[in-house]
């Protein structure tokens, strides 16, 4: 298990929730793939814009 996938897990430990290995690793690998979308979408935005737009750019960056 990876270090990201730990941390998920130890995350959502502390809200009572358990996941075995395997479901803390693709938990852990979605949220590194939404990471790297928000991180597109919002890189060359301009600060007053990126509110409006943010949400349909990572929608748009899902498909």
């Amino acid at each position: 298990m990876t270090d990201l996938a730990e941390t998920y897990r130890n995350l959502v430990a502390l809200q009572g929730v358990s996941l075995d290995e395997k479901r803390a690793t693709l938990a852990a690998e979605v949220l590194q793939r939404q990471h790297v979308v928000e991180q597109a979408a919002t890189r060359e935005l301009a600060f007053e814009v990126e509110p409006a737009g943010f949400a349909g750019t990572l929608h748009a960056g899902t498909k």
